[in-house]
């Protein structure tokens, strides 16, 4: 068997492996060389390739969904026969489900699919919590934030609609009308 010293040292089966010393050699020549930082240059260099398919993966499909939302009459809740099937639920459970059988696939699809359905299953969630949450939140007289979310509805006969301007609040009352007329 040979010594430490010696470059490589003989194998079991004929072949060599390395030894300690060569192993120490071989990483200060590649740090030297600057490998290790093309090495990280490189891995930096494919993440944000891969950041930029996620992101616009993510961009195009909520870009569709939130376009099915305003464009179809249910919303993303398409009517199937007599229940409501959550247009966003089902590419998500496509997309997830679809990248697990398309795991060796060789183009890749996998990825692609996995990003679409996490993005879809996002969106999904989003809606369900709001919903949820804001209709908790609206029973016990709070607002929601945000200007998208459902708006607060009439909780007593004769509340105002968005329509009128705040001069027609009571315009008949005759209350109303008396305190004006004290200004």
């Amino acid at each position: 068997m040979a010594d430490a010293m010696t470059l490589y040292s003989g194998g079991g089966n004929g072949g060599s492996r390395k030894s300690v010393y060569r192993d120490w050699y071989d990483k200060m020549a590649a740090q030297a060389l600057g490998h290790d930082k093309i090495e990280q240059v490189g891995a930096h260099v494919i993440e944000g390739a891969q950041v930029v398919r996620s992101g616009g993966e993510a961009l195009i499909t909520g870009g569709i969904l939130g376009l099915l939302h305003v464009e179809l009459k249910g919303g993303l809740d398409a009517k199937m026969g007599n229940s409501l099937v959550p247009v966003d639920g089902a590419i998500a459970a496509l997309g997830l489900g679809g990248a697990i059988f398309a795991a060796n696939h060789p183009t890749g699809i996998a990825t692609d699919l996995r990003n679409i359905g996490s993005t879809a299953l996002g969106i999904f969630t989003f809606r369900q919590t709001l919903a949820l949450l804001g209709e908790k939140k609206l029973a016990t007289g709070g607002t929601i934030g945000g200007t998208l979310g459902p708006k607060p509805k009439a909780k007593i006969a004769g509340d105002i609609d968005e329509g009128f301007a705040a001069s027609d609040i009571g315009a008949d009352d005759p209350i109303v009308a008396f305190a004006r007329s004290m200004r």
